[in-house]
């Protein structure tokens, strides 16, 4: 335990990485609730440390192709047991190296200052339509589509692009 924290702060301090900070169950089962994806869907996961959302939404949603990328090592290492999923695609890359476009649903959990440059890639890459999910603070200047409490002090943000 003590040796995983002590790596994901050495990740931070390098500028390798964000914190990790879970998605509870029930934030997750709300999640479910308000996503609409269908067989032409492509759900893109940024970042999502052990590969628990984006495996979650790959079994809930079997038709949709799903989508991970993660740049820093441990967490990918942590993401692999997911790999059996048919509709879940894991991928070792940065996300700044890669083509968002693809994307029908994006979904963010990170801290702010990289969230505000992700998604000015978001909006530079992909098509009129595509939502983007981003947990627990918003974007200052960009309009807000939707709203969803998770709990008392997180809520779910949606966006439109």
């Amino acid at each position: 335990m003590l040796k995983n924290l002590y790596r994901e702060f050495q990740q931070i301090f390098y500028g390798f990485g964000v914190p990790f900070v879970s998605t509870t169950p029930r934030q997750m089962e709300i999640l479910l609730e308000h996503l609409n994806l269908d067989n032409n869907s492509v759900f893109y996961d940024i970042g999502c440390w052990d590969g628990r959302v984006i495996s979650q939404i790959a079994k809930n949603f079997p038709n949709t192709r799903c989508v991970w990328y993660e740049s820093s090592p441990y967490p990918f290492s942590l993401a692999k047991k997911h790999q059996g999923i048919k509709n879940l695609e894991l991928f070792r890359d940065s996300i700044f190296k890669v083509w968002l476009g693809h994307a029908t649903h994006i979904y963010l959990y990170m801290v702010p200052y990289m969230t505000r440059i992700i998604f000015k890639k978001i909006q530079s890459e992909c098509k009129a339509w595509t939502k983007v999910y981003i947990k627990s603070h918003t974007i200052p200047g960009i309009l807000i589509s939707k709203t969803i409490p998770l709990s008392q002090k997180n809520n779910l943000y949606i966006y439109t692009i």
